[in-house]
């Protein structure tokens, strides 16, 4: 029988084979999103000469990083072939871009403001500043708001509309539609979200091992849902067409 694809494996984890707080996140994940997966190391050494495999303490096979699609930056090419390890047992964290590579399309884009505390000097804001961004974006609905992994810091996401979406062609091109937006937000509100940013337009945890129930990572803080069950859309800037 022939090794599954990465993304088959990839959504069957997100489906329920790991934890997650919010589901509705991890069903964001489908074959045509941009994903990228790191393994934890656990008791393997490094393979001599490449990144991100591992291999050793017995186990006859490798285990590795994992990026879909391949060149995401430039001309993307599909290297979803066949996985030959067990992901749900070295996984350590899952991510997106929100860039769907295979329609070339950017459904939505992602920010991480990440808390100083569990991080090394000199990155993250401190818990005035992380608190004064999120009561900002309060007043967004278009803002999604979502506690980081680890809880302590915040994700920020902002939608698009499903009936017209952008069409942007790599990985880039998506990042700079990201950066459109928030300069967009940042303008709407008077307020310079990018000062406090740790990530803009890349990849987000969409699940990560130190994501527990205690700590509430990735649970939602604001929607962009409304209680009648509408959702609000950020309308793609101008100077991003």
């Amino acid at each position: 029988m022939p090794n599954p694809k990465p993304s088959v494996v990839i959504k069957a984890c997100l489906d329920g084979y790991l934890y997650h707080n919010e589901p509705r996140i991890a069903a964001w994940y489908n074959d045509q999103m941009e994903v990228q997966v790191n393994v934890a190391r656990g008791s393997g050494e490094l393979v001599d000469g490449k990144v991100g495999v591992f291999c050793g303490d017995g186990i006859t096979y490798q285990w590795y990083n994992l990026r879909i699609p391949k060149n995401a930056n430039s001309d993307p090419v599909d290297n979803d072939y066949e996985i030959k390890y067990p992901l749900e047992q070295h996984v350590e964290a899952i991510g997106m871009t929100g860039w769907d590579w295979v329609n070339r399309k950017s459904i939505r884009v992602g920010f991480d403001f990440d808390a100083i505390t569990g991080h090394a000097e000199g990155v993250g804001i401190s818990d005035e500043q992380l608190e004064e961004i999120r009561n900002k974006l309060k007043l967004i609905p278009e803002a999604l708001i979502l506690r980081s992994t680890s809880g302590s810091g915040m994700h920020l996401y902002f939608e698009f509309d499903p009936n017209n979406l952008t069409t942007t062609a790599n990985h880039t091109e998506h990042a700079g539609l990201a950066l459109a937006c928030i300069k967009k937000i940042s303008t709407l509100v008077g307020f310079d979200f990018q000062a406090g940013l740790d990530v803009g337009g890349g990849n987000m945890w969409i699940w990560h091992r130190k994501m527990t129930a205690e700590n509430l990572g990735l649970t939602i803080i604001k929607d962009n849902v409304a209680p009648d069950g509408s959702r609000a859309y950020l309308e793609v800037p101008e100077s991003a067409n």
